[in-house]
């Protein structure tokens, strides 16, 4: 009772958490989901209703976390932030601008509410969010640990192409150093965000823009130890479009932010852009690129939901 910071962090995660499942899945369990034994079969909340109310709880979140900034009850069980109590705030600005952003689709002035959200979580000092630690043990995020243990995972034709025509200093990282691409079988997003909002609105976007791309690559080259002069490598773009914007913010994504860039395509599809062509040839099928749009719900969904199993269908939904 009264740990406000324990129950703002909750609040974010919760958002985090729902957001990833409806921009997966689109339409999810939400008013009537994680109520255990009370209700096995929820019902489907339509998107719309889904954002509104993950918007709703981070200013929840907000409004709690700045009323036990001074409590100290979460100390070592917040793992992703520790006793950074700002930082906690800022994340929830950080996610604030990202969910609203997503709702560009649909509502097309929300540029300078995505603008303050962002620019709010920066002088918060938001710096990406992970766990990198837990009991003294090193904690690798999942996509990670898969590239490390497996060596599977390397950039596409695409990244490799958009990469070579700027002569991008990350090729031969992305590339294992071999040069060459690989036919398919955190906090820089958060300037890439702020970038966007500021040309949608016809405002200078190049400090935004500069700064998000220079992390985006100072990151993979401290990595591996490089000391190539990122700052020449930026100053190269000029000045910043959005062709320009995405075509970074996708190179950038296609290190850790997967999901934000699958996002990121189709909400330009959707508002009638594009800026990122992709080749896979695997896709086609009867002359048809077909780019799923949405995951498939799961089988134990499909099976023990009607409500679920209703919305599936023969699967053919995920095109649309």
């Amino acid at each position: 009772v009264g740990q406000y910071d324990i129950l703002g962090i909750a609040q974010v995660l919760e958002a985090l958490n729902f957001g990833i499942l409806t921009d997966m899945h689109g339409d999810i369990p939400y008013s009537e989901a994680v109520q255990g034994q009370a209700n096995l079969q929820p019902k489907l909340d339509k998107q719309k209703d889904v954002y509104e109310g993950i918007l709703a709880t981070l200013d929840d979140a907000i409004i709690n976390l700045e009323k036990g900034a001074d409590l100290g009850s979460a100390k070592d069980q917040d793992l992703l932030l520790g006793g950074k109590v700002k930082k906690r705030e800022a994340f929830a600005y950080a996610l604030k601008a990202r969910y609203i952003l997503h709702k560009s689709v649909v509502e097309n002035n929300v540029w300078s509410q995505v603008e303050a959200a962002a620019t709010k979580a920066i002088e918060l000092g938001f710096e990406g969010v992970a766990i990198t630690e837990f009991n003294g043990v090193t904690c690798d995020n999942p996509w990670s640990a898969y590239i490390w243990s497996r060596s599977y995972v390397a950039s596409s034709k695409t990244v490799t192409d958009l990469m070579k025509a700027t002569n991008d200093p990350r090729l031969d990282y992305y590339t294992y150093g071999t040069g060459k691409s690989y036919a398919p079988g955190d906090e820089n997003e958060l300037y890439f965000i702020l970038a966007e909002a500021q040309l949608r609105q016809n405002k200078d976007a190049t400090d935004a823009f500069q700064t998000a791309v220079k992390t985006a690559v100072s990151e993979i080259m401290t990595l591996f130890k490089d000391d190539t002069d990122v700052t020449a490598f930026v100053a190269t773009l000029g000045t910043p479009t959005l062709q320009i914007l995405f075509e970074q913010k996708y190179l950038a994504q296609s290190y850790d932010e997967q999901i934000e860039a699958y996002n990121d395509i189709r909400r330009c599809k959707a508002m009638g852009e594009s800026y990122i062509t992709l080749t896979n040839p695997f896709n086609t099928q009867s002359g048809i690129n077909r780019y799923p749009e949405r995951l498939p719900y799961g089988n134990s969904s499909v099976l023990s939901n009607p409500h679920i199993k209703a919305a599936y269908g023969d699967g053919t939904y995920i095109y649309t």
